[in-house]
């Protein structure tokens, strides 16, 4: 849902339909978030991350559960407000870029940026680092 939302945000969405699709996709990772940071789910992934469990899968499935297991220790560490958020600041922000790209106007565009950069920073944080923060939003 949240993949045709985006899509159609970049190929159908009407100017001034912006905030609500940005609601909208906002809701939904809240929603997405919760779901994958299920006590069940959590605990599920970290039971298919045994060895035991893990050799008995495909080697296509031993990848998906890897990755998801990695996904899932960063994902678990953003708040759902902070998920909100950032998915409601993006959407916008992807409006306000279309805008001052066919304008030829950055300007319109620097406090959407500045939003966005605030917000990654928050995350690095959330994430933790050693030596830089643009690092662990990098793993």
């Amino acid at each position: 849902m949240l993949g045709l939302l985006n899509w159609d945000q970049r190929v159908n969405l009407p100017d001034n339909a912006a905030v609500i699709r940005g609601e909208q996709i906002s809701f939904l990772h809240g929603l997405w978030h919760k779901k994958t940071t299920a006590k069940q789910f959590v605990k599920l992934v970290d039971e298919l991350i045994e060895p035991t469990c893990l050799k008995q899968l495909s080697a296509d499935e031993q990848v998906v559960i890897r990755e998801l297991h990695r996904d899932l220790a960063k994902i678990k560490k953003l708040p759902a407000a902070f998920i909100k958020q950032m998915s409601k600041v993006e959407s916008e922000a992807f409006g306000a870029w279309q805008k001052a790209k066919k304008g030829n106007n950055f300007k319109t565009f620097l406090p959407h940026l500045k939003k966005i950069v605030a917000l990654k920073q928050k995350q690095a944080n959330y994430y933790g680092f050693t030596a830089s923060p643009y690092d662990s939003l990098l793993a």
